[in-house]
């Protein structure tokens, strides 16, 4: 159990450190994007000469961002990752609900910045396997007065730019 766990402590720390990196990406002149519907796919040069590629969908309402979301295999490309970067506001202790179908995974928050709460999840093939079939992707966080607001992440373009990823 301990070592399950130490596992799971390790791999979660490798998927932060690759989701921060890509998340602090700045725009350069070298980056490439490519949009496929709601998701865009974003690459940049590392310095050995290869490319970091992730996935991005900016979630919007009323021409305000209210939600990113970064996809991303882990730096051993083993696993894949999401980043979500949820509106501040949202009660802490109550994490994230994440859900695919009948699928719903609670997550916790990593880290708060000006722009919002991050919480990363490991994306398992049924997750993924649901967004590449078109299923809507849901986060779901509670605010402090107790009611719960959804928000929905686009599977539009997304088997597409993860074919590609």
């Amino acid at each position: 159990m301990l070592k399950n766990i130490s596992m799971i402590k390790r791999s979660l720390k490798l998927l932060i450190i690759c989701m921060l990196l890509a998340w602090c990406v700045t725009a350069t002149a070298q980056e490439q994007k490519v949009i496929f519907g709601d998701w865009a796919k974003l690459c940049e040069p590392r310095p050995d000469k290869s490319d970091r590629c992730y996935l991005l969908q900016t979630v919007q309402q009323d021409a305000k961002t209210i939600m990113v979301v970064v996809i991303a295999h882990s730096a051993e490309g083993d696993r894949v990752g999401a980043m979500i970067d949820a509106p501040l506001g949202l009660d802490l202790p109550a994490g994230l609900k994440v859900q695919a179908a009948k699928t719903i995974k609670t997550i916790s928050f990593e880290q708060c910045l000006s722009s919002g709460c991050r919480a990363f999840i490991t994306l398992t093939d049924d997750l993924l396997e649901m967004l590449k079939k078109g299923n809507t992707f849901t986060v779901t966080g509670r605010i402090a007065d107790g009611d719960e607001i959804e928000i929905p992440i686009s599977p539009n373009g997304f088997k597409k730019a993860f074919e590609g990823l």
